[in-house]
């Protein structure tokens, strides 16, 4: 049995900061590369769907290769994976890549399931380790405080003394 991976696409490269840097021409080629490269979605017989939110023609790709391109035109990137989502007689084999919650649980509620960003791109083998993935759980920042509980509560406490004039 193989599956058909319907990808989020702009939802994806959001999170590869190597393709959120790009414009979103060179973010949709990347991705799609990425996938045509690695193969993230396991075997060769499963099937690729990325959707983003535009016009067709915006992306510089031969269309018979590997990985499949859609656009939404005239309707949200999330309403057409619904909409492909819904109109598929293989719902159990359809798995949705999004970190999109609405989507997310549309989509299970369609019959299909939805896989994590993180957890789509960990099955991605890098050959390059300096290749930037979105890493699991909440990524924290190089320049992100950090304070402890205590002196949080003081300072909470402090603000409300001030502003809320306690």
């Amino acid at each position: 049995m193989s599956l058909c991976y319907i990808l989020d696409g702009y939802n994806i490269t959001a999170q590869i900061p190597s393709l959120s840097l790009k414009n979103l021409r060179g973010s949709r080629e990347g991705l799609v590369r990425l996938i045509d490269l690695y193969h993230p979605e396991g075997s060769e017989r499963n099937e690729v769907i990325v959707v983003f939110d535009g016009k067709p023609g915006m992306i510089g790709r031969d269309e018979g290769r590997g990985t499949k391109v859609l656009f939404s035109e005239n309707e949200s990137a999330d309403d057409k994976i619904r909409n492909l989502v819904e109109n598929s007689r293989r719902k159990k084999e359809i798995v949705v890549v999004t970190d999109d919650r609405d989507l997310a649980l549309s989509i299970k509620l369609l019959g299909a399931s939805a896989l994590p960003v993180k957890d789509f791109l960990s099955k991605v083998k890098r050959e390059d380790p300096e290749q930037e993935l979105p890493k699991a759980g909440r990524q924290k920042r190089e320049d992100e405080k950090k304070i402890s509980k205590t002196l949080e509560y003081k300072i909470t406490d402090e603000l409300e003394k001030i502003w809320l004039k306690k």
